[in-house]
């Protein structure tokens, strides 16, 4: 039986005072990144904290490239070197058959 894995990934990004600058998120599915998507508040914001925004999603992409491979049996929890936050992980049977 084939188990996919899925984890969703997301970051935010606050200025100093705790506004919204960007927001990053990204998606593996069986060790595979895939929909990673920046969003940026407003243009005057990520222009101000341009180099904090860079720097956050340069540690964003590591966090994810260096978690460990785990298999639907390993309950090992996910430890990330940054604040990037795990929003999900789901698990679905693809053995399943439509039948009409």
């Amino acid at each position: 039986m084939n188990k996919n894995v899925t984890t969703a990934y997301e970051q935010p990004v606050n200025d100093d005072g705790n506004v919204l600058v960007a927001d990053f998120t990204a998606q593996k599915t069986n060790d595979v990144v895939q929909n990673i998507t920046m969003s940026v508040n407003t243009i005057v914001g990520y222009q101000t904290n341009k180099e904090k925004v860079i720097t956050a999603f340069d540690e964003f992409l590591k966090v994810i490239q260096s978690e460990n491979v785990q298999t639907p049996d390993e309950t090992v929890p996910i430890v990330s070197e940054s604040d990037a936050n795990i929003t999900s992980d789901s698990t679905s049977d693809s053995t399943s058959v439509l039948s009409q």
